[in-house]
């Protein structure tokens, strides 16, 4: 509440003043000129509160801006409040008054969320005080049931803005704050186990047009959720931690155990690993290089490049079919190597190298381990399958080849919410990023969204009776139009209506972001889209 700020800071809702006074002595004398203190009560209802006369001209003689009637839901509408833009808006305690209402109290602060981001200056943050429990958070303790809250993230989230951090509220820390207002009363309330919740402005998820046309091959070239993953190489994309331990493995192989690298863009197969591995090389065009892979039936086995007479790295993109889950996207990277037998290069040393590079990474943290052909990260007890080492024969030769994912090793190294943290183009993340990698060790990425919203939604329809229906073109056409923002897609039943003669499916799929607000609505309404476009795309009967 009484951090160093630079520029203008907003009170909103103030009772008696007590909170904006005590900031004066929290604050430089250089900053009470730009605090603009707001209370909606007006000149005769303020008097309520027996100190607020005093503290109101106190301030005014420190050169703070004192407005009364001021809407916290509608700042635009005052005529001074709008002239600027503040670095910092403070609602403390906010309270629709009278009895408790939940309902009345989330709409005040949805309201005053949307009013808030109008006046809010680019980078700037909204402070949110509420008493013990209010929130509907795990910072709550204790916690209350979600509809017994006030449900501040998903108020907030109706604004575009997520939770940054939570702060206890600290009434003894402000010598001369005093709670008032206790059911619009000149009465206290209790401020302990109080907590402040920060948000800050994201940028808004957009919502698919309804007539979207796509193509729901997953490999197909005119697939824009495929062109746009494969078009940004985060693997070659400075800043980006897959980059960052891309060039670190690269740099210890080749320096260390003489690796040769292969500059060549690759897209792999992983799944036919190890006895399979479609390949497309030296493609410059992304479209050919996807339609390539998927038309193409003869290079069944390890990429030419690596299956050569000295030990031979790459970096390459992969891309393969699966279920929408957490813990995994369709495109991904990964690094491949691989070492002529015999040679002195062994995969232990292989594997000794690699696990120095992380353990570095992770400050001592994590380390690799191999169990039979696979490839772990282990941070404590905690096992994460990130790649593979195995055998390959072609003709008379025999290599020793490794695999290791990449997007699953900086999720697990840097401690990232979830994978989909990678491909964000947030600036809040991208800078969060070369903070991080910038140091030496690496540092552990900041929370960029506190407690994200997951939201739920079925979706249930009639199979079209004349096509087999193919699960992969519908998760596909999910990721057209939901692009990451669909986050596990669940089976939950399949039966015969013998009546009809017909097969029904009900999917569930859950909608949560890392690193945007997500509102209830957004949700709702990108499943109505979605639901149009699977009908029109997959030719099934919505029910």
């Amino acid at each position: 509440m009484n951090r160093p700020f630079r520029g203008h800071l907003l009170l909103v809702g103030e009772g008696d003043f007590s909170l904006s006074v005590s900031l004066l002595s929290c604050l430089p004398r250089n900053l009470w000129g730009n605090i603009t203190s707001t209370s909606f009560e007006s000149d005769v209802t303020i008097l309520k509160h027996k100190t607020a006369k005093d503290n109101i001209q106190l301030l005014r003689e420190h050169g703070v801006n004192v407005f009364l009637n001021t809407d916290a839901t509608n700042l635009l509408n005052h005529e001074e409040v709008k002239k600027k833009k503040y670095c910092r808006i403070v609602f403390n305690f906010p309270h629709a008054g009278g009895k408790s209402n939940h309902k009345k109290n989330r709409k005040l602060l949805k309201d005053f969320f949307c009013s808030a981001l109008e006046v809010l200056e680019e980078g700037g943050e909204v402070y949110v005080s509420l008493c013990r429990g209010q929130g509907g958070t795990p910072a709550d303790w204790p916690r209350r049931k979600w509809h017994d809250s006030w449900q501040v993230v998903a108020m907030a989230a109706c604004a575009d803005l997520v939770l940054q951090e939570v702060v206890p509220f600290v009434a003894h820390s402000l010598s001369d704050y005093s709670s008032t207002g206790f059911r619009s009363q000149d009465k206290g309330f209790n401020t302990e186990g109080a907590l402040t919740h920060i948000f800050v402005r994201t940028e808004s998820i957009q919502i698919p047009d309804d007539s979207l046309q796509i193509c729901h091959e997953l490999n197909c070239r005119h697939n824009n959720y495929i062109m746009q993953k494969t078009s940004r190489k985060l693997h070659k994309e400075d800043g980006n931690p897959v980059c960052y331990l891309a060039k670190n493995l690269e740099t210890e192989l080749t320096e260390k155990l003489k690796f040769q690298s292969c500059d060549i863009d690759f897209l792999v197969s992983p799944n036919t690993l190890p006895c399979q591995c479609q390949t497309v090389k030296d493609s410059k065009n992304i479209s050919e290089t996807i339609e390539k892979l998927c038309d193409n039936d003869q290079s069944l086995g390890v990429p030419e490049k690596l299956l050569q007479k000295e030990p031979v790295l790459c970096t390459v993109q992969t891309i393969e079919e699966g279920p929408i889950s957490l813990e995994g996207l369709p495109v991904m990277h990964c690094i491949m190597g691989s070492v002529p037998e015999p040679h002195v290069i062994k995969s232990e040393a292989i594997c000794r190298l690699l696990s120095q590079v992380v353990s570095h990474v992770s400050k001592g943290d994590c380390e690799l381990k191999t169990r039979g052909t696979k490839i772990y990260v282990c941070r404590n007890t905690d096992y994460i399958d990130v790649g593979k080492i195995f055998s390959h024969f072609e003709g008379h030769y025999s290599y020793e080849l490794f695999f290791l994912n990449l997007d699953k090793l900086a999720v697990a190294l840097f401690q990232l919410p979830n994978i989909r943290i990678l491909w964000s183009l947030d600036s809040r993340v991208i800078t969060s990023f070369h903070r991080m990698l910038t140091s030496d060790p690496p540092l552990v990425f900041p929370i960029v969204s506190l407690y994200p919203l997951v939201f739920s939604h079925d979706m249930s329809f009639w199979e079209n009776a004349e096509q087999s229906f193919n699960e992969q073109e519908f998760l596909s056409v999910v990721r057209e139009v939901c692009g990451d923002v669909v986050v596990c897609v669940e089976l939950l039943d399949r039966f015969h209506s013998v009546e009809l003669n017909k097969f029904s499916r009900c999917y569930r799929l859950q909608f949560q972001s890392f690193d945007r607000a997500l509102s209830y609505n957004t949700s709702w309404r990108i499943q109505s889209c979605l639901r149009l476009c699977v009908a029109n795309q997959m030719k099934v009967e919505l029910r």
